[in-house]
């Protein structure tokens, strides 16, 4: 399985806040409507995401992460953690 760089931000987005609308998410991926629409089809197909719809006016839909993927998107957390913790080292004992 291989994820884009905005399908990483989706996931690490929602993994802080338990749901999101589609706008929150292009705020959050730093992307565009034309990129997060199928970033969020990728990761539905992939069983990373569900969407939900609200069955009152205004009817927004909701982007939530499934339990796959809060594993996903909290190894991405860790990765992340871990390659700053290396940088972090290099640097000082580069200094």
């Amino acid at each position: 399985m291989e994820l884009s760089e905005v399908e990483q931000r989706i996931l690490k987005a929602l993994l802080k806040k338990d749901k999101m609308t589609a706008r929150e998410l292009v705020d959050a991926s730093h992307s565009s409507t034309s990129v997060l629409n199928p970033s969020l089809e990728h990761l539905i197909k992939l069983g990373l995401v569900n969407e939900e719809r609200e069955h009152s006016f205004p009817r927004r839909r909701f982007v939530i992460l499934t339990e796959s993927g809060k594993e996903v998107a909290q190894l991405l957390v860790e990765i992340e953690r871990i390659v700053e913790m290396k940088k972090a080292s290099k640097s000082l004992s580069s200094s």
